[in-house]
């Protein structure tokens, strides 16, 4: 039989956030590829939202930003080699955690906007369209009911000339 310690959740946060002060303060916030990282992440947020009702221009930014993810590993190995050209300390290790967290991390939050923004252009337009359905299928009874009472009438008004 197995014999399971408590669960050390108090241990592990504690450790998970010395963890992220560490790399939090191993960064030089203001050296300006890091703020050109964050600039950049920015911006690709805003037009994201700016373009949302632009379904064409939504997908080509969204397939943009995967693609940015999916690169990240080559990018990594291309910057962990030229880092000097551009940075003041060499950020990108073999893990890619620096990759992981300023880059990858910032982009598929990007790109789960745009998936929101294409779930709610997608519910807008069903929406619109079962209103239109619904307003077509009023008139339609209204007219099938107008004629039932035109009809009504014309009997009616037969029978009250026969007598």
């Amino acid at each position: 039989m197995l014999r399971h310690d408590p669960v050390p959740s108090v241990q592990f946060a504690s450790g998970f956030w010395e963890d992220l002060q560490g790399f939090y303060h191993a960064i030089t916030w203001s050296e300006p590829f890091i703020q050109s990282i964050l600039a950049f992440h920015a911006i690709l947020f805003v037009f994201i939202v700016t373009v949302r009702k632009n379904q064409i221009l939504l997908t080509s930014v969204w397939s943009f930003t995967l693609l940015m993810v999916y690169l990240s590993e080559w990018i990594n190995r291309w910057a962990h080699a030229n880092w000097q050209s551009f940075a003041t300390q060499d950020y990108f290790d073999r893990r890619g955690v620096f990759m992981a967290c300023l880059w990858s991390g910032p982009l598929l939050l990007n790109g789960f906007v745009g998936v929101l923004c294409f779930i709610v252009e997608a519910a807008s337009t069903l929406i619109a369209v079962k209103r239109a359905q619904f307003r077509r299928k009023m008139s339609e009874n209204a007219t099938t009911q107008q004629k039932a009472n035109m009809n009504n009438m014309q009997t009616t008004e037969k029978k009250g000339k026969r007598s």
